[in-house]
């Protein structure tokens, strides 16, 4: 279940940030909305580098979220 929606979350998040489409914006929203699944699988599995990461990931897709949203 986490794995599908990490999946799910970050496919998406990427397919939309990708993109020059108005919908650009939710793409922010869920690749921070797949984070705490990121940071849980990483943590659970001890890949501590990965969790790392994630962490890091979490930090860019929050400065992307609040960089469109003030820039709309």
């Amino acid at each position: 279940m986490i794995q599908a929606a990490i999946l799910i979350l970050s496919a998406a998040a990427m397919w939309l940030v990708s993109g020059r489409s108005r919908h650009a914006r939710l793409g922010w929203t869920l690749g921070l909305a797949s984070q705490p699944f990121w940071l849980w699988e990483t943590w659970t599995a001890g890949q501590w580098g990965m969790f790392l990461l994630a962490v890091f990931y979490t930090g860019a897709w929050a400065r992307g979220l609040a960089n469109h949203w003030r820039a709309a």
